[in-house]
């Protein structure tokens, strides 16, 4: 049986969970969650090396008017977080364990309040998924990951629960979580796709059938779907059949309607393409690549796809106003629209780029990199003969990411060992602020500018679980760290909702801190 404990620790750490350098970060433009154009079922951050955690014990002491709020009491009880749901009202889902063999499924307002006990005990083989707004958990899961009925839960509609053979781990469902999508008529080699709302999910009828059942054998192996909604528009991209070595994948979507249009068909050889795709804000402007790494442009109007081609590129970006920001294969940073034929501009002509970020109008990339990280600029791809900025001149910088008011840019510089200087510069440059000149890793909230560092990691003697101490600052004022939140965990360690930033204590259970 999988340990419903084995969570991966370290979203926010230098270190944890790993990635590739070459990663490029799309930021949404919604302060408040974080949301992806295209993805499967659970979500992850990026990060890059080692901790070192060192055997030492962290002092206790005072938290400086940081309010630790109880959301479950642990009681003797381990608790481990699932996940946060998005939403008007979001909830925190988690396990909540006396002998860690028996397990509770509860939700708990991020807000506080009484915790929902959404099953008193989960099978051994079930596990529970947050995607969006909404909750998904199984019932008789056997040992191919196949369940005999799905429960879906939402803070407005309750818990329903639909009979019918499904794939764990395959649910999706929009940021408020009305309307979801999971695997139906499930086997080992294909599934159906059912696209209904969380008040009143059905397996019948699926969306998603016939020519355009999902081939289950080849997404275990050549080709992984990606698949999810943006706003109401649900997006898969996989490959069709029941043969496993299938590798050209159809792109299809469904409305909030429930009616599904194939957008790229995988019956024509000219259509090969990857089955990933990236998405504007409305989900009807696509971005799909070949394998030779040409950008087709798919503008989705009704019934009606319309097709054109970017090039070769290196890497690239849709924005969520409908822009393609690329490399182009002779390495320079672009533009296009989604216009027929589409109108490509340079963004930067003076040296060749690194794509690292993107979010608003705001692109920010790399023309110099070294062993010890690269240069940041930052260029407006909404001028349209833009001047580029820089914000960090040296190739010794690792961009961490930006505040939850997406107005400063967060980055390490320098690196030393296990620790970094945490920097934050403002949007359209100026003077670098110093956070913390030894830190082992931050995580900003979603909303506002405060940031949390984490000043130490450390192993308690004799314990296999770690303490985290993270200290806040304001990303706009820097100054001395405030201490904000100390705890010891042997699973998950920190995830933020809004301002809220929400963990597990082994010895308090499931607490929660404001940030200002």
């Amino acid at each position: 049986m999988r340990s419903k404990l084995a969570v991966c620790l370290g979203f926010v750490a230098m270190g944890a969970c790993g990635s590739d350098p070459t990663v490029v970060y799309v930021i949404p433009a919604d302060a408040g969650e974080s949301s992806t154009s295209s993805s499967s079922s659970s979500s992850s951050s990026s990060s890059s090396g080692q901790v070192d955690v060192p055997d030492a014990e962290v002092p206790e002491g005072p938290f400086n008017g940081f309010v630790r709020r109880t959301l479950r009491d642990g009681k003797g009880q381990t608790v481990a977080i699932i996940g946060i749901t998005t939403g008007p009202t979001p909830h925190v889902l988690y396990y909540a364990s006396k002998d860690g063999t028996n397990f509770a499924l509860e939700a708990v307002p991020v807000t506080g309040g009484a915790p929902v006990v959404l099953q008193a005990k989960i099978g051994g083989d079930d596990f529970a998924y947050v995607s969006g707004g909404a909750v998904a958990w199984y019932i008789g899961t056997d040992n191919l990951g196949i369940a005999d009925a799905i429960n879906i839960w939402t803070p407005l509609t309750g818990t329903k629960t639909v009979t019918t053979l499904t794939h764990e781990n395959f649910f999706f469902a929009n940021q408020d979580g009305s309307r979801v999508a999971f695997s139906v008529d499930a086997t080992v080699d294909a599934t159906s796709i059912a696209v209904t709302t969380s008040a009143a999910p059905v397996a019948t009828a699926p969306a998603l059938s016939g020519a355009n059942t999902m081939n289950w054998a080849a997404n275990l192996g050549e080709c992984f779907g990606s698949l999810g909604f943006v706003k109401d528009i649900f997006i898969g991209g996989y490959c069709t059949g029941v043969v496993p070595t299938a590798s050209q994948p159809r792109i299809v979507t469904v409305d909030a309607a429930g009616s599904a249009v194939v957008r790229v068909d995988d019956a024509v050889p000219a259509n090969n393409i990857f089955p990933e795709w990236r998405a504007d804000d409305t989900g009807t402007k696509l971005l799909v690549t070949t394998p030779a790494f040409e950008g087709r442009l798919l503008v989705t109007d009704g019934p009606t796809t319309t097709t054109d081609t970017i090039g070769i590129f290196q890497s690239s970006v849709v924005t969520g106003d409908g822009l393609v920001v690329f490399v182009g294969e002779d390495g320079f940073l672009k533009k296009a629209t989604f216009t027929s034929p589409p109108v490509v501009t340079p963004l930067v002509l003076a040296a060749k780029s690194e794509l690292i970020a993107v979010f608003k109008n705001r692109v920010i990339f790399a023309s110099a990199r070294s062993n010890n990280g690269s240069d940041l600029k930052e260029v407006d791809d909404d001028v349209v003969t833009p001047t580029p900025v820089t914000l960090v001149a040296t190739a010794n910088a690792s961009f961490r990411g930006v505040t939850g008011d997406r107005a400063h840019v967060l980055f390490f510089s320098p690196q030393s060992g296990v620790t970094a200087t945490l920097k934050a510069i403002p949007i359209g440059g100026g003077e670098p602020i110093v956070l913390d000149s030894a830190s082992r890793g931050t995580v900003a909230a979603r909303v506002g500018t405060g940031i949390l560092s984490i000043t130490s990691v450390t192993t308690p003697p004799g314990k296999p679980a770690r303490r985290f101490t993270f200290k806040y600052s304001d990303a706009t004022k820097g100054g001395p760290l405030a201490d904000a939140a100390r705890f010891t965990t042997s699973g998950d360690f920190g995830f933020f909702s809004g301002k809220t930033f929400i963990f597990t204590d082994d010895d308090a259970g499931l607490i929660a801190v404001d940030l200002p």
